[in-house]
């Protein structure tokens, strides 16, 4: 009876330690992964795993994921650039496939928007107009199309879907899923 407390001590000990992994992470440009606890980007970048805090250039930085709101970040080259030598910017990668959206978030109270931005084959990214309160519009749908086209069954979806960010999500997820 001893031995089966002490194992479950052990297997209760076990499992607690393991569900308290490092939760927030970074993506190197060598594609090496960084556990921590939490990502702080501001003045200076640093990732803390409760004892270190590890300090880094997010030029060396391909993404990262933050565990509070459950977004991975994917570094691409921005779409506000006017230049040719374009600036990055870590947009909120939505979807993993032929074709990406990605969310981006800028401003406070008044002064917030969003942006949805799509890419096919890694082409170059494209806006895709979204309202500030029902993210689908007329406009929203009319610009997907084209990303979709070669997809009848996809097509056939887009038209019934709810104008919301998640509908839109899933019917990317299931074009991405038959290429």
């Amino acid at each position: 009876m001893e031995l089966l407390k002490n194992s479950i001590k052990v297997i209760l000990f076990f499992s607690l330690t393991c569900s308290a992994q490092k939760t927030e992470y970074l993506v190197t440009n060598k594609n090496d992964t960084i556990y921590g606890n939490k990502i702080s980007i501001k003045r200076k970048n640093i990732l803390t795993d409760g004892k270190n805090k590890i300090e880094f250039n997010l030029d060396t930085i391909s993404g990262y994921y933050l565990s509070k709101n459950n977004y991975y970040f994917e570094r691409v080259i921005s779409p506000h650039s006017r230049n040719k030598n374009r600036a990055s910017i870590y947009l909120i990668k939505l979807t993993e496939g032929r074709i990406k959206l990605y969310l981006y978030f800028d401003g406070y109270g008044t002064d917030f928007q969003k942006e949805l931005y799509i890419s096919k084959n890694n082409s170059e990214l494209k806006k895709i107009p979204i309202g500030r309160i029902k993210f689908g519009l007329k406009s929203t749908y009319e610009e997907i199309r084209p990303f979709i086209e070669d997809d009848s069954l996809t097509v056939s979806k887009l038209e019934s879907i709810d104008p919301k960010k998640d509908a839109f999500v899933n019917l990317i997820n299931e074009y991405n899923k038959r290429f």
